[in-house]
């Protein structure tokens, strides 16, 4: 079970970091501030996406969301 696992994850390396080879030491290095700009990206979404799911069951009526809205735009 091992085994597999790491192969998988080398293979998954080795396909990422080959879209950074042409640029000069953009295999190992450029490849993993890449990674890591992407994987903090998807952690903030996932972590927006949660939070707006969390804003939003506070409102128990639509007419709560409009008139927030309307405060918001500066409608009266």
């Amino acid at each position: 079970m091992y085994t597999p696992s790491v192969i998988f994850l080398q293979k998954m390396w080795y396909m990422w970091a080959s879209i950074f080879s042409p640029i000069p030491y953009g295999d190992p290095y450029i490849a993993f501030v890449a990674l890591f700009f992407v994987l903090i990206g998807f952690s903030a979404l996932i972590l927006n996406i949660n939070f707006h799911r969390t804003s939003m069951k506070k409102y128990s009526k639509n007419e709560d969301r409009l008139k927030t809205w309307c405060k918001v735009m500066n409608i009266y």
